[in-house]
């Protein structure tokens, strides 16, 4: 999990934390995928340096997304108060 940090507004002066969601990377580092406040996850193309997939499944602002050890199927959990189990087909040109 990469942590918040937290940043100053240069208009107020004022600590914020503004980040909602969370990244990971896929275990072959090639993939990076984020969880949304618009409910959807983006999977993103490390080394062609382009998002790849926009996938929906939730119907509230996700709030996590992993990576299973191997990479071949990854988690996701929501304010829907559902955590949902997907397959990855992504990563097959990254062997």
């Amino acid at each position: 999990p990469i942590p918040c940090v937290p940043w100053q507004s240069q208009t107020s002066g004022q600590y914020q934390r503004r980040v909602h969601g969370h990244i990971d990377f896929h275990p072959s580092g090639a993939f990076l995928m984020s969880s949304s406040r618009d409910s959807s996850l983006k999977v993103w193309d490390l080394t062609a340096g382009n998002q790849m997939y926009t996938l929906h499944g939730h119907e509230k602002p996700t709030t996590y997304a992993s990576f299973s050890p191997k990479g071949d199927f990854f988690t996701t959990t929501s304010e829907d108060a559902l955590v949902l189990v997907w397959r990855t087909n992504f990563d097959k040109h990254a062997r």
